[in-house]
């Protein structure tokens, strides 16, 4: 179990980018002035999305062959768990009504249809 807890690939490694997120979501939070499920459900999913960047750029990094292949198995484990936590909270927001949420799905799926050449 400790291959997978390394501290290195499960948080983002850069110290500016915090504020990046969450300077826009508290900002939100107080200038809406009701926390709601909806609310927390929005704040998880926004934290799981940019706590999943670290082990995808570890994951591109690997097999672009920039760093060990024993870092893969923990990165792979760490996507699952932001993934799913992540999924989870959209699971919530759409069921408490907020579906127009999934509009933002669509840039990403154009951004890798063009990487991937889809």
């Amino acid at each position: 179990m400790k291959e997978y807890l390394k501290k290195q690939i499960a948080l983002p490694q850069d110290h500016g980018s915090w504020v990046f997120i969450f300077s826009p979501l508290l900002i939100g939070i107080f200038a809406g002035k009701h926390f709601t499920y909806a609310t927390f459900n929005l704040i998880i999913a926004a934290m799981s999305a940019f706590m999943i960047r670290q082990p995808m750029t570890v994951i591109v990094k690997t097999i672009s062959g920039r760093r060990p292949k024993t870092d893969l198995p923990a990165a792979r484990f760490w996507l699952l768990i932001y993934g799913s936590i992540a999924a989870l909270a959209l699971l919530g927001l759409i069921l408490e009504g907020f579906t127009y949420i999934l509009y933002l799905a669509i840039p990403g799926d154009l951004s890798l249809r063009g990487i991937c050449g889809w």
